[in-house]
């Protein structure tokens, strides 16, 4: 794969779904599905300068319907197909700290991961198996959230709670790592320094947490 290979990157939440088409560093298109699960939903199509291409109202009452919205839009600008998907996963439990092709065994995994995060890993479960249906043979990456945490000392990985659980990965993980990975890499370490970095969150999802 050549650096200037089309990638699909898809973003499945909980209650939003984001899909952007880059040809290398360009992008070609991007598509946002918001408030899925409400009537109130909103899907927005924007051009290789973020200029919004259309906007329209829709329920989504789940992941799968708002996945066919999306791929509909993609349709309709008429971007060429990917050469190749990447997908962020909000969890890769203790195991996976770099990003992983997608294979069977993976997708296997991270069922099993999904008490850890009940509320993101079955949408972007789905999200692998509609890539797969609707572009079969096209290599997918998962890139994992956790990842840009999982150096953390020992010491502030552990809770106070039986050892195990520790064995069975219960742990401090932290989260958004792609996001903050991508503000040091944008920013630079250096210039960061020691430095709070916040992650703003959907409302309605982060509500069901408290």
């Amino acid at each position: 794969m050549t650096a200037a290979s089309r990638v699909l990157c898809l973003n499945s939440g909980s209650s939003s779904l984001k899909l952007a088409l880059y040809d290398g560093e360009t992008r070609l298109a991007s598509i946002t599905v918001e408030r899925i699960g409400s009537d109130r939903g909103r899907i927005t199509t924007r051009d290789h300068a973020r200029r919004t291409e259309s906007e329209a109202p829709g329920a989504f009452a789940g992941t799968e319907a708002a996945l066919r919205a999306a791929f509909s839009a993609l349709d309709a600008v008429e971007r060429p197909p990917p050469d190749a998907v990447g997908h962020r996963v909000v969890h890769g439990g203790p195991r996976y700290a770099a990003p992983e092709r997608v294979t069977t065994a993976l997708v296997a995994a991270l069922r099993a991961l999904t008490p850890f995060a009940p509320l993101h890993l079955p949408a972007a479960i789905t999200g692998i198996e509609a890539v797969t249906a609707r572009f079969h043979g096209v290599p997918q990456v998962a890139c994992f959230d956790t990842a840009f945490h999982h150096r953390m000392p020992e010491v502030s990985q552990r809770l106070p709670l039986p050892r195990a659980l520790w064995a069975k990965g219960v742990r401090r993980y932290g989260f958004h790592g792609l996001s903050y990975e991508y503000v040091v890499a944008t920013i630079g370490a250096a210039a960061l320094g020691r430095a709070v970095i916040a992650h703003l969150g959907n409302r309605r999802e982060h509500g069901r947490r408290t």
